[in-house]
């Protein structure tokens, strides 16, 4: 993390994103909506799934365009095929704590990869997923938040 901040304080920008790829963010509603909202390109489809409380209001306060979200609050058994068919719909797609195993997650990685899309979760995906960090600009706690994205 300190390398992070370190990286932010001299103005070093992190690697362009590319779509395909699966990425983690913790700390909340906020950076989730911001990582959305950095990932989101344009006029793009984001497809949420497993997360309960997203915090509508919130989102649409952030910048997230409603209009452009297919949400599936609970998934039961099939976890898998319904994240497949998001990953199939959609440009980025938002994964609460849903229960897959490790061989799903790197299926799931690898169709991302081949459709395009890029996955953010709100729990690390294990030798798939990288981090997303959100900390403030000025690299301390607090203030306005800005993205920093850093694999590890």
């Amino acid at each position: 993390m300190s390398l992070v901040k370190a990286e932010t304080a001299v103005g070093v920008s992190p690697a362009p994103l590319r779509a395909g790829n699966v990425w983690h963010v913790r700390g909340g509603n906020e950076a989730l909506f911001e990582a959305m909202l950095s990932l989101r390109k344009g006029d793009q489809w984001t497809g949420i799934v497993g997360i309960k409380n997203v915090g509508w209001c919130a989102a649409l306060e952030k910048g997230v365009p409603l209009e452009k979200v297919i949400f599936v609050p609970r998934v039961k058994e099939k976890p898998l095929k319904v994240l497949a068919a998001l990953i199939d719909g959609v440009d980025l797609v938002v994964a609460g704590p849903l229960p897959l195993s490790a061989q799903n997650q790197r299926a799931l990685a690898g169709r991302a990869r081949s459709r395009r899309s890029s996955v953010l979760t709100t729990v690390p995906w294990f030798s798939v997923s990288k981090p997303w960090y959100v900390q403030s600009r000025n690299g301390e706690s607090g203030g306005s938040l800005g993205l920093v994205r850093r694999a590890v």
